[in-house]
């Protein structure tokens, strides 16, 4: 309900029919060509920041990376380029929008989480209602996912309507830079404490040379990938999902009547000791062959949930966090501080209280 409130008619929150024909309406952003495009595209900008970093002895990374990934998101899903000027409205937007999903009082007053929320939807609604004005008008010819859509027709051959584009575009824009952000910082904070984790992923990562890189590159990144997994394996950026039953079913052999809400605890599932062997410990190596404990059960490890639902951006998060670590941890040597164990905080989306201090040098 508290998603659906701020993030309506989004993709997650659809079911059947109408749910197909909004997948296939977005699908072609995420195709394999468009995929190798983001994977350019997104490369100059990671430079350009890590360049800024590498004149600090200090960073907090949290919002260093939550700023990083939004230009991304901006630049592949929106075709911006020149984001200086729009960057800390839009977040400070995204920022308020999640800040409500957690309100207490849902009525929209002139102060308060919840109406400072519903300002923020508002506006990102008329920034997003411009563009797609705009870019129609323009013809629309860009490879950036908001291009796409504005030309993008349903199966009746008609293009879609602007309200339409603008609740994906939001949604999108949302998911592809809040949920890596929460994986990315997480998976930070295990690197910082463990200067052998992260010889080791700097060695493996040298093997692809000094870039660019290509699509196919990021595909042979398995050391990369098994990190990721494994942060968000112990903090997945969705905690919990929520389906509602069909019809009436039977569960471990618990009746289940129609119309049941159930809730999926990816938190819960992904620390299961019958499934996972020193669950609360980090240890990449699990998604490695020969042990593989991801496929001991087919949902003990579903952090992008499964099935119709399952994230239409997976790869594209995938190629991203790997072409970001390529990067960072190449260039960078990190250390968060000794004894280092922060409070973790698990909304709106989450992460370590205190955004994980590092400390940096040249690697």
């Amino acid at each position: 309900k508290q998603l659906g409130t701020f993030y309506p008619r989004g993709l997650l929150l659809m079911d059947f029919d109408e749910h197909r024909a909004n997948r296939r309406m977005m699908q072609g952003a995420f195709k394999l060509a468009a995929l190798q495009r983001y994977v350019e595209m997104m490369q100059p900008v990671m430079d350009r920041h890590l360049l800024h970093w590498g004149r600090e002895d200090r960073v907090v990374f949290y919002p260093r990376i939550k700023q990083l990934l939004l230009e991304i998101g901006a630049l592949c899903f929106l075709g911006i380029e020149d984001f200086d000027r729009e960057a800390v409205t839009i977040n400070d937007l995204f920022l308020d929008l999640n800040a409500g999903l957690t309100s207490v009082l849902r009525i929209e007053l002139p102060f308060g989480a919840f109406g400072r929320a519903m300002r923020a939807r508002r506006e990102l609604e008329r920034w997003c209602t411009a563009m797609i004005t705009e870019r129609r008008r323009r013809g629309a010819t860009g490879d950036d996912a908001l291009s796409q859509l504005c030309r993008a027709t349903d199966e009746q051959g008609r293009p879609y309507d602007v309200r339409t584009i603008v609740d994906h575009t939001i949604f999108l824009l949302f998911a592809a830079h809040d949920t890596s952000t929460s994986a990315l910082t997480h998976l930070a904070m295990y690197l910082g404490r463990d200067a052998g984790l992260r010889s080791r992923l700097r060695a493996h990562l040298a093997r692809f040379g000094p870039g660019p890189l290509t699509h196919a590159d990021l595909g042979r990144m398995d050391f990369a990938q098994h990190c990721l997994y494994e942060a968000m394996r112990l903090h997945p950026p969705v905690p919990m999902a929520m389906r509602r039953t069909i019809r009436d079913t039977e569960l471990d052999g618990l009746r289940v009547p129609a119309h049941t809400v159930l809730h999926l605890p990816m938190m819960i599932n992904q620390r299961d000791p019958r499934w996972w062997t020193d669950p609360d410990a980090f240890d990449p190596d699990r998604f490695a062959p020969p042990r593989q404990e991801q496929r001991r059960h087919p949902l003990c490890f579903h952090p992008f949930g499964s099935g119709a639902h399952k994230c239409i951006g997976m790869l594209f998060a995938e190629l991203m966090v790997k072409t970001f670590l390529w990067k960072f941890v190449q260039r960078c040597e990190f250390t968060v501080p000794a004894g280092y164990a922060p409070r973790l905080e698990w909304v709106p989306l989450p992460k370590p209280a205190d955004g994980v201090p590092l400390r940096l040098r040249p690697a």
